[in-house]
This record gives C-alpha cells, structure tokens and sequence, in this order.
C-alpha cells in the first residue's frame, strides 16, 4: 500500500472575537457616559480654578487702588511739610514785616502752620502733642492741617499760598476723604474757606469703617500728629517742626472670596526744612 503524501492543512476562516466585534461595533452608551462624566469633572475643576484666579486677581487690584491712592496723599502732605514757612519772617529786614506774636498777613511771608481758634486766624493758640483734647488750637488737630508756603517761588510774585488738609465725610457717604485746598493768602482772609477737592477716598477713621472726627471718642484714628521743637509736650502752630501722617484705606467694594473689607495703612513722617520765625 503506497504511503499517500499529506495535503497541506487549507486556511480556514477565522473566526472574530469579542474584541474584534466591540472594535467594529464602536463605544458602548454606559463608555461614553464614563467619558463624559470625567470630561465635566477636569473641566469644572479647570473653570472653577479660573474663577479663583480671577477673583483674587480683582481683590488685589481693588486693594492696590486703596493703597495707591492712600499712597498719592501721603506723598502730596510730606512734599507740602517740607515746604512750609518758606519765605520766613526773618528772611526780610527787620521792621519790613513784623509778626508781635500776632498773625503776618502779609502775603510775602509764611508761617509754617496757621492755627485756628474759635474759627479765626491765631498763633497764640497751643497744639498739645500727646493729647489733642487739651489743645486750645481747632487747627492743627488730628484731622485738619493748614500750611504756608510759596509754592512758586521763581515766580517772581512773592505770592504765599495757603492749603488746607481737612477729613471729612461727603453728603451721602459714610466713608472719609481726605481734601486738599489751595489758595493764595490774603489779609484778612481765612484759609478754611477753602473746600478744596478729594485727595484720597475711603479713608479709615474708625474700627468700623466709619467716618467721625469727635475729639471725645476714643475710637477715632487720628491722621495728623504732631512734634515741637526741643520735644515740648506743647507749642503755638509756629513751633512744630515735625508731622507724622497715618492714612487707613480700605477698597471701595469688599473681598469677592472672602466677602469682608480690607484695609491698608501707609503711615509717614515730615520735618519742615524751613526755619522758624
């Protein structure tokens, strides 16, 4: 019997599995709502780190304005101490102009700081450094400052100026606002005539955020104080050589994460560079 060679297996069709009919098939319903679902999360996380960033970026550009503005009036009162008394009495001859412990209205020679008592020009009032209760002067106080000085001097119209610092709160508002008013001295005149116009806005004056400048509270900030020459507890407006300027200002709208209001302090001092009388 002859051996018969064997034939050579045939290829046979081959049969697809369940991943070769999922793959023509396409994702399942229960597939794609898994996707989906992990889709919403990472986006939500995404946004939601959005926001925060967006929300902080705000508040601190709402607290950068409060401090650039509590920052401009700072600067704008220290320039002004430094100039103040300038020219001074003693800068002429003798018999020119005279002061005899009275006011110089002259308008060619300044007095470093005017003082106001019972709502008229006065130099024999005292400031009282350590407590502003006892002092006989309205003017300087711990909200109001008035300075002489000529502002221009290479002008050649030996004009003196007066400008006034002042807190006080607008109608309608309950926040402080520091106003600066300038002016050109005059005899006879009085400088808190001047009104002036907003210097630095939502400035702090209390704890609250309220505006209040009553000498019997406690709880009211000073902005102004003040130093005497020869360190003197007390001294007429003349005297003082130093001022030292505290401005709280806190953002016109509070913190969009935290919900509360923020405040900055920027506190400073100025010696006048111009001697006294």
């Amino acid at each position: 019997m002859n051996a018969r060679t064997p034939r050579p297996p045939q290829d046979l069709p081959r049969v697809p599995t369940l991943r070769d009919r999922r793959a023509q098939e396409g994702f399942s319903l229960i597939e794609l709502m898994i996707v989906l679902v992990i889709f919403l999360v990472v986006s939500g996380a995404v946004f939601g780190l959005l926001n925060v960033a967006q929300l902080r970026y705000r508040s601190e550009q709402q607290v950068l304005d409060a401090v650039q503005g509590a920052r401009i009036g700072l600067d704008q009162v220290t320039s002004d101490v430094y100039r103040a008394g300038y020219p001074p009495l003693n800068a002429y001859a003798s018999g020119v102009i005279t002061m005899a412990g009275t006011y110089p209205n002259d308008r060619r020679v300044a007095v470093p700081f005017v003082g106001i008592s019972g709502g008229a020009v006065s130099m024999t009032c005292t400031v009282n450094t350590t407590n502003p209760t006892a002092s006989t002067c309205a003017i300087p106080g711990p909200w109001d400052l008035i300075i002489e000085t000529d502002l221009n001097p290479e002008d050649g119209a030996a004009q003196v100026e007066w400008i006034y610092y002042r807190i006080a709160n607008p109608a309608g508002s309950s926040q402080c606002t520091l106003y600066r008013g300038q002016g050109p001295k005059t005899a006879g005149g009085n400088p808190t005539a001047l009104t002036g116009s907003p210097l630095g806005e939502n400035i702090l004056n209390r704890t609250d955020g309220t505006c209040d400048t009553d000498l019997a509270d406690a709880d009211n900030a000073y902005v102004f104080t003040y130093a005497c020459e020869g360190g003197a507890a007390t001294c007429t407006p003349d005297k003082i050589t130093e001022v030292y300027i505290e401005l709280q200002a806190r953002p016109i709208y509070r913190d969009l994460q935290t919900g509360q209001v923020g405040a900055v302090s920027l506190r400073g001092s100025a010696r006048r560079l111009n001697p006294g009388q």
